[in-house]
């Protein structure tokens, strides 16, 4: 997540819609004010993290500690304002005030939801070494823990952020965002959290009725909003502007 006051613009980082290379190349025209969340990077290090913790001492103590996290959520005013990678626009508009929020140009990427899901589950069993049940019985079993994050740029089912652009062709239109708001350009996308690789194949063949179903059922909000469908991973709306 990323709150420029330089440019006047907030990333709001999704799941698996290429959010860490986007934060990367965001990060390199952001100046000394502006507010960059830490990310841990595929080389083992971290992004050049910046003014995402208060200047109290229990938010400093927060932002280091992970002891302290275990017991006080990251929402809670004694660590206010705080800010953190996946960060919902709500919780942004809190902490900077609703008129100020509106303001600022607000963004982040979304992704066909039956592939971005066969993308997550990838991402856990090659990209982080996790065991999990087969493709089937996880969705069945953990649909809680799916990647929705529809609830990361709405509120009250409601789109608070300015836009909202499907992820195909991210650097394209990374570079139309920020040419339309008078920022700089950046140089190529880096590419950051690719460990699971592309040998997932065609997402349509890791389905049956009942996963389609049930993703469809459980995205129904992001599939709404951006004309998304199973048979075919381009939306209807790869860009869907605020009203």
């Amino acid at each position: 997540m990323i709150l420029s006051h330089t440019h006047n613009f907030i990333f709001i980082k999704t799941h698996k819609t290429a959010g860490s290379s986007v934060e990367v190349a965001l990060e390199g025209i952001c100046g000394p004010q502006d507010v960059v969340t830490p990310m841990k990077t595929d080389d083992g290090g971290e992004t050049e993290s910046r003014n995402y913790h208060g200047p109290s001492r229990m938010s400093t103590l927060y932002a280091k500690n992970k002891f302290v996290r275990k017991f006080i959520s990251r929402t809670s005013q004694l660590v206010a304002p705080y800010f953190w990678e996946h960060m919902p626009a709500q919780r942004v508009r809190e902490l900077m005030g609703s008129s100020e929020f509106d303001q600022y140009f607000s963004f982040c990427f979304e992704r066909n939801p039956w592939e971005k899901v066969v993308s997550y589950y990838q991402w856990k069993t090659v990209g982080q070494g996790r065991k999990l049940d087969s493709f089937q019985s996880w969705i069945q079993q953990k649909s809680h823990r799916l990647p929705k994050d529809g609830k990361l740029w709405s509120d009250d089912g409601q789109q608070i952020v300015s836009c909202v652009l499907d992820h195909r062709n991210v650097e394209e239109k990374l570079q139309g965002v920020l040419q339309e708001i008078g920022a700089p350009p950046i140089g190529s996308l880096p590419r950051e959290k690719t460990k699971s690789g592309r040998s997932r194949g065609d997402y349509r063949d890791w389905y049956d009725q009942d996963t389609r179903d049930a993703v469809a059922k459980h995205f129904a909000f992001e599939i709404e909003t951006m004309g998304y469908r199973f048979e075919d991973p381009e939306p209807d709306r790869p860009i869907v502007r605020r009203s």
